[in-house]
């Protein structure tokens, strides 16, 4: 799969997310990528969720992929750990279950091709942010396993112009 290391956005953009416009428009326009749940989270806080849904949108806008947002492995995340245990094997969630209470939170998204048939993992970084050296370890450890890649997204501002 190929993915783009860097993903651009506007102060714009952030203000609609951060007002609950953007959400309901992604919700409304892009069901498979955003459900309801996706929805009341981004209402209820609203200064968390943008970059990597940001991401997910950029995904399907430039390469058709769908992707799970956060908390895809929960066991109480409905239909996105339906999607999840037909992509990925077993041992992988399991890997992920047991690393729950612990620093290492499975990657942001769960990026997949419309028929399932390639998948892989990204890790969405905001301006500022960095992985820690902990998550290098953590996701190494899930390449190996599951012999896929996991790429990093750096969400970058985007200056000096202005949103189409």
């Amino acid at each position: 799969m190929e993915i783009e290391p860097v993903v651009y956005f506007d102060r714009e953009q952030r203000r609609l997310w951060r007002s609950g416009q953007l959400p309901r428009t992604w919700r409304r326009e892009y069901p498979a990528i955003f459900d309801p749940d996706d929805l009341r989270l981004a209402l209820s806080q609203p200064d968390y969720g943008f970059y990597e849904a940001l991401v997910a949108v950029h995904l399907f806008e430039a390469r058709g992929y769908l992707s799970l947002l956060p908390k895809y492995e929960c066991p109480s995340a409905g239909y996105k750990r339906e999607k999840l245990r037909r992509i990925c094997d077993e041992h992988v969630i399991n890997f992920m279950e047991n690393a729950e209470g612990t620093q290492k939170q499975p990657p942001d998204l769960l990026v997949y091709e419309p028929d399932e048939s390639d998948w892989c993992f990204c890790e969405v970084k905001g301006p500022g942010d960095r992985l820690r050296p902990e998550q290098e370890a953590y996701f190494d450890q899930l390449r190996q396993l599951t012999g896929k890649p996991l790429h990093v997204v750096h969400v970058v501002e985007r200056r000096g112009l202005t949103a189409a």
